[in-house]
């Protein structure tokens, strides 16, 4: 989903999605909200794919996954 929404004009991040999940993360790292909320990001289809890929690049920095490693060269 982050290499299919990276190339999309960039949006503004919904902060009521990433508040969610960084309440979960607050939430002594309550990791099924936070996967809810990584998952509410990615299903909204209000959201532009440019605001899913702001949201989820952010979330990452914080996580560490690395879901945008695929994107580097």
């Amino acid at each position: 989903l982050v290499a299919a929404c990276a190339g999309s004009p960039s949006a503004p991040l919904p902060l009521t999605s990433v508040t969610a999940a960084v309440h979960a993360l607050n939430d002594d790292l309550d990791t099924l909200a936070l996967v809810r909320a990584v998952e509410e990001i990615a299903d909204d289809s209000t959201l532009d794919d440019g605001a899913k890929f702001e949201a989820l690049v952010y979330l990452d920095r914080i996580l560490g996954v690395e879901l945008t490693r695929a994107l580097r060269p």
